[in-house]
């Protein structure tokens, strides 16, 4: 496949006409100018790309060669770097993401175009020419470049700033990038990501798809804590090798593990009421494709930095579009693409691990057998029972009873230690509870 060569020379016209759009990541926002002026330039007419874009696709291999990306971002540094000689298969994976692979679908220039920009980005190239022989008007280059960059969480360099040049009628005839590292610090910040990455994958390389997806999950927030004013706050670089990250930096960097490891996820980006401030906030969260199957999650708000070790890890983890959505509102943009439905159970944690609690169980009797499970020595803390509940009603049952019936617990168990005190936390739009106990001797 042939691609349009990248020109970094051509003239913008200094007539700027500023749009802000709000990308609703946690504060995140994309400064688009337009000089509307177009100035005339030499370009080679492309082939289409030859790639074949699947809607939605399950996969054991990587998404991404990371070798082959650093080889063509380090060609690029040394200047040795041939824009019209990276072949499809470098580029064919950015179209096995949800979004991108539909955008890819709807017309042939669109799928020409997104890897044109994506080779000129991941270079660090200044200006990427439109094809002479394409016609693109400027709401579809907006829209590629949005999903590209939520999409492709590598992309972690370019600033949020970029502008189009575009004639009369609205045709874009170029784009011209700003990026907040240099190519050299990009080249090593991506390749300590990936091989962060990568040590946490070895260690679970011959897992299931669910259990690499809950490793690595966990990994980041272990790794990670929520900041609003570090360095790179709203990357996978940030969140992985820097360890400080807005929600959009956790999003991208549970996609980019995902990626590494053959396993698909995009990023969903809106609005979504914090019930902890009682305020509408900007957020970024994930869809991950497990067994060829889609589930809503969301690292960043199962990440607790604080002491409350009551506080459940997993209640956003594979969770369905109901659980996640009733309090959540999508970009407009997501309504020009078809959003996967999320409406499998089977691996939620919560089912996974036997911790569901369906309608007319009898939660007293579960209780006692939790606790009785719960291996403890004098004074120890943090040890916790987590349960979802099918019912809302068991679900207030459950909290208003659980003292009397730690109380009753501890005078009919036969153990040395128990309990002394707990902490929980619980969620009353997904029905969650984890409870934290404190033992002594009784």
């Amino acid at each position: 496949m042939r691609r349009a060569r990248v020109y970094s020379k051509a003239i913008l016209c200094l007539a700027l006409g500023v749009i802000a759009l709000l990308c609703s990541s946690c504060n995140l926002i994309d400064d688009i100018i337009n000089t509307n002026t177009p100035t005339p330039y030499e370009t080679a007419a492309p082939t289409p790309a030859d790639v074949t874009p699947t809607p939605y696709p399950h996969t054991t291999t990587k998404l991404v060669d990371s070798e082959k990306l650093l080889a063509v971002i380090f060609e690029s540094i040394r200047d040795d770097f041939d824009f019209e000689s990276v072949d499809d298969s470098f580029c064919a994976y950015i179209f096995n993401r949800p979004f991108l692979s539909q955008i890819a679908k709807e017309k042939p220039e669109y799928s020409v175009i997104a890897a044109g920009i994506y080779t000129a980005i991941i270079t660090s190239q200044k200006e990427y020419k439109i094809p002479d022989a394409y016609s693109i008007h400027k709401d579809d280059i907006l829209r590629i470049v949005f999903f590209l960059k939520n999409e492709c969480p590598e992309l972690f360099h370019m600033d949020k700033s970029y502008s189009y040049l575009s004639d009369s009628n609205d045709i874009v005839k170029s784009l011209k990038f700003q990026y907040r590292m240099s190519p050299f610090d990009y080249y090593e910040a991506l390749k300590r990501t990936y091989e962060t990455i990568q040590v946490w994958s070895e260690a679970v390389a011959t897992k299931s798809e669910y259990e690499r997806e809950l490793a690595l999950y966990n990994e980041i927030m272990a790794n990670c804590i929520y900041s609003l004013n570090a360095d790179f706050r709203d990357s996978a670089y940030g969140a992985i090798v820097l360890g400080k990250a807005l929600c959009e930096g956790y999003s991208h960097a549970f996609m980019m593990a995902m990626h590494y490891n053959g396993i698909v996820a995009t990023q969903l980006t809106g609005n979504a009421f914090n019930s902890e401030n009682g305020e509408e906030e900007p957020h970024a969260w994930n869809i991950v494709y497990i067994n060829g199957e889609p589930y809503q999650t969301d690292p960043t708000w199962d990440d607790f930095d604080d002491s409350r070790t009551s506080r459940s890890r997993y209640t956003y983890f594979n969770i369905t579009d109901d659980e996640m959505m009733h309090k959540r509102t999508l970009d407009d943009r997501f309504a020009t693409v078809e959003v996967p439905k999320c409406t499998a159970t089977e691996y939620n944690y919560f089912i996974v691990n036997d911790l569901f609690v369906e309608e007319g169980t009898d939660i007293k009797a579960l209780l006692f057998d939790k606790l009785s499970a719960l291996n403890v020595n004098e004074g120890e803390k943090g040890k916790s029972i987590q349960l979802k509940f099918e019912s809302k009603e068991d679900y207030e049952l459950f909290n208003e009873k659980h003292a009397d019936w730690v109380k009753e617990w501890n005078k009919e168990s036969a153990r040395i230690f128990g309990i002394s005190g707990f902490s929980y936390y619980t969620s009353d739009d997904l029905l969650v509870v984890s409870y934290a106990y404190r033992f002594g001797k009784k």
